[in-house]
């Protein structure tokens, strides 16, 4: 629900549903559980879409260090989570690592779901994102 409200641009509410829903999720299922870790995400994403880049990048990083433990590299939901983590590090500045990230999330996710699936998409947007901020447009895979 967290990121259906993204989606329609309520962040903020999103956030607010987000935040509950991983604390919750976090007591309940406990830190590594896979829906744990889609809760994380969607509140990751709701930051970046509130312009608060550095907290998206921490839960971001900490959700994406997990989702590789638990779910394996290629998984749809560590996809996902990079993406998102591939815009919270652009908008951190941090476009070296942004291009990196990006780079081998859309690498994972063509191969993984091919070239259509909406989490392929979503990393073929960020690393745009990242290589734009660098001025790296049009050089990209």
């Amino acid at each position: 629900m967290a990121l259906a409200l993204d989606q329609l641009g309520e962040a903020a509410p999103a956030r607010a549903l987000g935040e509950d829903t991983l604390q919750r999720a976090r007591r309940i299922l406990g830190p590594d559980h896979p829906t744990t870790l889609l809760a994380a995400t969607a509140v990751t994403v709701a930051l970046i879409e509130l312009g608060e880049a550095t907290p998206a990048c921490t839960l971001g990083e900490d959700t994406l260090q997990r989702a590789r433990r638990v779910l394996g590299p290629d998984h749809t939901t560590t996809l996902f989570t990079a993406a998102a983590l591939t815009y919270a590090l652009t908008g951190l500045g941090e476009g070296d690592a942004a291009r990196a990230l990006g780079e081998d999330t859309l690498q994972r996710a063509r191969w993984v779901l091919g070239p259509d699936h909406p989490t392929t998409l979503l990393a073929a947007a960020a690393l745009t994102v990242a290589l734009m901020a660098l001025g790296e447009v049009g050089q990209g895979p």
